[in-house]
């Protein structure tokens, strides 16, 4: 059996719905548990599962923003 593929910073991003510098942030002041895989942050899964349980996005889905996928340092970004 194979252990799951770690995740990169960009799809960590991608599933909490932050910028990757607040990825890179939480991996370094230990909010999320990181290992560091060829000199970048890598995640397993279910450490980010666990971590969107207990932490819901406060960003309700599916209203139109950009930030449905990738929510800005700067908040929502402006209807198109």
């Amino acid at each position: 059996m194979h252990p799951a593929p770690l995740l990169p910073v960009h799809e960590v991003a991608i599933r909490l719905s932050v910028a990757e510098d607040t990825v890179i942030t939480w991996a370094q002041n230990g909010t999320l548990p990181t290992q560091i895989v060829d000199g970048t942050y890598r995640f397993r899964s279910e450490d980010i599962a666990a971590y969107a349980n207990a932490h819901p996005d406060p960003d309700p889905a599916g209203d139109g923003q950009v930030n449905d996928l990738i929510r800005s340092p700067d908040g929502p970004a402006p209807p198109r």
